[in-house]
This record gives C-alpha cells, sequence and structure tokens, in this order.
C-alpha cells in the first residue's frame, strides 16, 4: 500500500507540476490506535519551480487524490499554517516519514522556533472539543459501538496532547502509547491501552472504560481551560520566507 499510495502521489505532482517534497502517514495509523480495516491517511507537501507561480492561473495550493484520504499542501500554503501553529501541520513534520525530499530536514529545522504553546494548545482544545461534543451527543445507535470506541480515542489523545505541549513547552509525541506514559495518569494509561487493544482486535470496548474516558476527558478540559495560555508574539517569518524561496528557486 505504501508503495502504492506514494507512486500515486508522485504521478498526481508531476501532472501539476510540482514536486512532493514531504509524503507522510498520518491518522490513526501514525498514531499507533488503527484497526486492521482502518483506511491509510496521507499528508505531503509539495512546491512549484519559481517560474510556475508567474502565471494568469496560481497553481493549485492543495492537491487530493481522488478516492483516498490523501491530502497535499503547497509549500506556502504549508509553512502559512504553520506560523498560524496548526497542530495538523506540525504532526506531518512528526509523523512516519514514506518519501522525502533532501531539503526535508531543512524544512523541520526552520519551522521549529514558530511554535507557541498557547495558540498550539488553543488548537488542540477546540478540536478535543468538536471530538467530546460528537462523544457526548453520539445518535442512540452509535453507543456502544467502535464509533464511540474510535472517538473516545481521538478525544483523549486530543487532550493529552494539550496537556503535553503545556507542561512541556513542546510538540508532543504522536504514538499514544508513548504519549499517555509520559503525560497521563495511571489510570489513563489504562484506559488508552485498553481502548488501543479493542481498536486493533475489532473488539466493542468495556462500556465501563467509554464511561471513565468520558470522566477523565471532562476533567482534563476543565482543567485546561481554567489555565491561562501564555501570551506569545508571532515569530520572525524570515526564515520561513528565506527557506520558501530557496526551494522553489531550486527546483526545475
Amino acid at each position: 500500500m505504501r508503495d502504492l499510495i506514494t507512486q500515486s502521489v508522485q504521478e498526481l505532482c508531476a501532472e501539476h507540476g510540482a514536486t512532493p517534497l514531504l509524503i507522510c502517514l498520518a491518522g490513526s495509523r501514525a498514531y499507533g490506535c488503527h484497526g486492521p480495516q482502518s483506511d491509510y491517511d496521507v499528508r505531503f507537501v509539495y512546491a512549484y519551480p519559481a517560474a510556475r507561480y508567474f502565471s494568469l492561473t496560481p497553481p493549485p495550493d492543495e492537491l487530493h487524490l481522488p478516492g483516498e484520504d490523501v491530502l497535499g499542501y503547497e509549500l506556502g500554503k504549508f509553512l502559512r499554517i504553520i506560523r498560524k501553529n496548526g497542530w495538523n501541520a506540525y504532526e506531518l513534520l512528526h509523523a512516519p516519514v514514506w518519501e522525502a525530499h533532501c531539503c526535508a530536514d531543512e524544512l523541520r529545522a526552520v519551522c521549529a522556533p514558530s511554535l507557541r504553546v498557547g495558540a498550539m494548545v488553543h488548537g488542540l482544545m477546540s478540536a478535543a472539543h468538536v471530538y467530546l461534543r460528537r462523544l457526548l451527543n453520539l445518535p442512540p445507535g452509535d453507543v456502544g459501538t467502535m464509533r464511540e470506541c474510535k472517538l473516545s480515542l481521538g478525544t483523549l489523545r486530543t487532550l493529552l496532547s494539550a496537556r503535553y505541549v503545556m507542561q512541556n513547552k513542546a510538540f508532543y509525541p504522536l504514538p499514544v502509547t508513548e504519549l499517555v506514559q509520559q503525560i497521563g495518569t495511571p489510570e489513563q494509561q489504562v484506559l488508552m491501552a485498553h481502548l488501543v487493544r479493542c481498536r486493533a482486535l475489532e473488539k466493542l470496548p468495556d462500556p465501563q472504560v467509554l464511561v471513565e474516558v468520558c470522566r477523565h476527558c471532562e476533567q482534563m478540559q476543565a482543567q485546561l481551560l481554567a489555565t491561562p495560555l501564555p501570551q506569545e508574539v508571532l515569530s520572525d517569518e524570515g526564515l520561513l520566507n528565506d527557506f520558501y524561496m530557496r526551494v522553489v528557486n531550486s527546483l526545475p
């Protein structure tokens, strides 16, 4: 599957005159909480040669592989998301790499100083709020199903990620087992292990576990909301802009 999707991304980029810079695994498979039937979520960053940008028809700043959860961002758009501290963009930089251009290491290096704790936590909290609202308002037919298990995992993972960023002033580890070991309580570690095992075996989780996950998530959400977020100044965009110009001017 990896070779097939990577080749499809390369062909898609070639069709638009672009060069893929970074192709990474995303979603549940990157977090290590997938099931046997889980889709392959893939994200990538690409760029055009400088001349391609000077056109009456601007090149697309997103590319999508039809029929697959495979989405790519043009380098300039990706760097703008990084400046806004989009946690999903930072995840791409820390995700399992399927293919990388020679500039990929420098891309990670120039993006690192842009991480702002307050903005990152705010973004993660917003995502967690959506997860938790869906979890607490599941239709009767979805209660006690794998959908409830998946939402429970997503909510717990996102809130733990926010806690990690707040406490460590750094980006969180993507694998959920590593994340919960570093930042979770012993009880949360047990809950996460149960959910991950159920996903892997496609087995319905213990209903009491789901109740406990909701309780922990609501408590974490309340604690994080009560914690003042630091006020931070946007980083200098000079490094990002210089990197962007070097890359697009180097592509054939």
